[in-house]
């Protein structure tokens, strides 16, 4: 191997390893001090601190959550009574506050919130179903009662509170019922409800719409009633069933009014209009089921039923005579008022049974209570609220003036107000990124004692194993390079820039000083025949060499083989372990390397003239030198011993300046593949 290569090798490895010992320094300083950061004491310090600092956060967020939730009812529920208080005029101051307590403890009853109860006598009021003669305890109690009975009919019927309310009101106002009668037609409509396919609520629906014309024609409220649950049972839903049955009743009612087309199809049935309107007074329900039983019996029903109530009505009240027998039924049901007094009571008792009813009334008692403490606090809110108002206004008015400074005076109000959970939020934030930080630090140590030195070593391995090889040169530069990256990311692009202009202008330079060295080899040993095997200089012996005339050297340089590889006869090589020296074969072969003739047998050495022990005894000088199957012919009167050692001698010193190149970009010649 050249000087030139094992002094490359060692510049490489000394740059590849240079940089790795200054990382594993480095990251060995990383690691103890990431070692003494991520002591266990630290760490447990630490989650003691985030411990403390979330208990903190959670505490107070608790209680700024408790405040909240027992201040949302009590402003809730103050509106809820604010409702009560614009149509319930009382006289007394306490009387307001006297009903809030009333509803609220009627919510521990009733599984229906405090402001749905508020809502209810808000549309008792509204109403006008109070007596405002009365005194106040007294009008307190009717809106209590009021309440009750609507709370309890949502709760059976399944509809809310605000729209219970609302029927119950409306109901009242329609029929002109006083509560008790009220709460009858309730019992009166679940059980109706509990015995056909209608509901309460549907019945409830229908009722309020043609509670007018029902009370016109003369059914009790009972009765309308019944009449909306045979419409309902025959599959029409409670916009058609209401229309339906305000068609029905109210021409009937006025038939001695209605045009000669109903006078004529009432003429068809057998009937006259006056007639029919007497019999309507004296009993509507018995007059309106003979009638239909009439218009069922007819040959021409539907016909008949379009002339009398129009086509967009006939089809309804078709269904109800083709099931006339439900309609019987239902007036059945609340002939007998024993049949259905307490339904809604029993609905309502079996309803609030339920878990679901157990849990919202339990419910309620911590809503009273909320209520009850954040009813303490309001007037103190609203002090507050009040007095900070002027000053509101005034900054309202000095922010106007000063536009400018009014950003920085709301961002700091933001700060002030958000410091505490700022600081929580902070503090527990580089807890956590302490906590993280030490554990990588942790696995930095363990890379830098453990994982670094181990890469170190197997790199210093495997250049000693192929420093030797070519390819374990190209290896040591990438390992090189990839300590460079590391160390000098931003300039790796201009320097793998600049080494390859670097390595080319080595090459170039290489070349350029070999040739002249060629040239003078060429010019020192022209007056010395080299031959084959002892043979002529033709070329006919030694194996035939296709070089011209058998001569050693030719005149275009074959490359470098000092490493050893294939020869092309008729080409000239660098050789040589110890320095350069010059081979012209004179067939195609291969060298042998200088580190695989180790195993090999020493090649003797013969110093013999040619032509044997004549030769020799002839004297004069001339003879051979032979070294294995290559000789060395002298010219009479010549040593041969010493002009191959001149020859060696003066190949030696012209490749001195050579020994710092590598074999070059000329390695293995322009004819390198050629050799056969």
């Amino acid at each position: 191997m050249s000087s030139f290569t094992v002094s490359m090798i060692l510049s490489l490895v000394d740059r590849a390893t240079g940089p790795l010992r200054a990382v594993t320094q480095k990251m060995g300083a990383a690691a103890g001090a990431a070692g003494r950061l991520a002591s266990p004491e630290n760490i447990a310090r630490l989650e003691a601190q985030r411990g403390a600092l979330a208990r903190q956060a959670l505490a107070a967020g608790g209680m700024a959550f408790a405040l909240q939730r027992a201040l949302r009812p009590a402003i809730a529920f103050e509106s809820a009574m604010a409702d009560v208080a614009k149509v319930v005029d009382f006289q007394g101051e306490g009387a307001m506050a006297a009903l809030a307590d009333d509803i609220l403890r009627l919510s521990t009853r009733i599984p229906i919130a405090a402001e749905g109860l508020a809502a209810i006598a808000a549309a008792a009021g509204q109403a006008n179903l109070i007596d405002a003669a009365l005194p106040d305890d007294a009008r307190r109690a009717q809106l209590t009662a009021f309440a009750e009975a609507a709370a309890k009919m949502g709760v059976a019927f399944e509809i809310g509170a605000a729209e219970a309310g609302e029927a119950m009101a409306t109901l009242r106002n329609v029929f002109q019922l006083t509560q008790p009668q009220v709460e009858r037609l309730a019992d009166a409509t679940n059980h109706l409800s509990n015995s056909m396919a209608s509901t309460a609520r549907d019945i409830t629906n229908v009722i309020t719409r043609t509670g007018g014309v029902s009370r016109l024609f003369g059914l009790a409220e009972e009765q309308a009633a019944a009449l909306a649950s045979s419409f309902l049972a025959v599959g029409l839903g409670p916009e058609r069933a209401g229309t339906a049955i305000n068609a029905l009743l109210s021409r009937l009612v006025t038939a001695p009014k209605q045009a000669d087309k109903f006078q004529e199809a009432l003429a068809e049935l057998g009937l006259e209009a006056e007639t029919l309107k007497r019999a309507i007074g004296e009993d509507a329900d018995g007059a309106l089921l003979a009638f239909l039983e009439t218009v069922r019996g007819s040959d021409d029903a539907l016909g008949i039923l379009t002339d009398l109530f129009g086509r967009e009505n006939a089809d309804e009240i078709a269904l109800l005579v083709q099931s006339l027998d439900q309609a019987r039924r239902a007036f059945g049901l609340i002939g007998d008022e024993t049949l259905f007094a307490g339904s809604m009571q029993r609905e309502f008792t079996s309803r609030s049974a339920t878990t679901e009813n157990a849990l919202l009334l339990l419910g309620n008692q911590l809503r009273r209570v909320q209520v009850a403490l954040g009813s303490a606090l309001l007037p103190s809110i609203v002090a507050l609220a009040q007095a900070l108002a002027p000053l509101l206004e005034q900054f309202n008015a000095w922010a106007q003036a000063n536009p400018e400074l009014i950003k920085a005076l709301t961002a700091l109000t933001a700060g002030l107000l958000a410091f505490k959970i700022a600081a929580i939020a902070a503090r527990l934030l580089f807890g956590e990124l302490a906590l993280g930080a030490m554990r990588l630090f942790r696995a930095l140590r363990w890379v830098g004692l453990v994982a670094l030195p181990l890469v170190r070593t197997a790199v210093m391995a495997l250049s000693a194993a192929m420093l030797r090889n070519p390819i374990g040169l190209a290896l040591t530069a990438i390992a090189l390079a990839a300590g460079l990256i590391i160390e000098h990311w931003t300039p790796i692009k201009q320097f793998f820039i600049d080494l390859w202009n670097d390595v080319v202008a080595a090459f170039d330079a290489a070349w350029a000083r070999i040739k002249p060295i060629a040239d003078a080899i060429a010019a020192a040993i022209s007056a010395t025949d080299f031959t084959f095997g002892g043979g002529a200089q033709d070329g006919t012996q030694g194996g035939g060499s296709d070089a011209p005339n058998g001569t050693l050297l030719d005149p275009e340089f074959g490359g470098f083989r000092a490493r050893g590889g294939p020869v092309r006869a008729g080409r000239g090589y660098i050789v040589g372990e110890d320095g350069p020296e010059w081979f012209a074969p004179g067939v195609s072969g291969n060298i042998v390397a200088h580190a695989d003739l180790l195993s090999l047998a020493r090649i003797p050495v013969d110093t013999r003239p040619a032509g044997g022990g004549a030769a020799r005894a002839a004297g004069g000088g001339g003879g051979a030198v032979s070294v294995g199957a290559i000789h060395v012919h002298a010219a009479p009167g010549m040593d041969a011993r010493a002009v191959a050692d001149e020859v060696m001698r003066r190949i030696r010193e012209a490749g001195r300046g050579a020994r710092d190149l590598h074999d070059g970009p000329h390695y293995g010649g322009p004819h390198y593949g050629s050799a056969r």
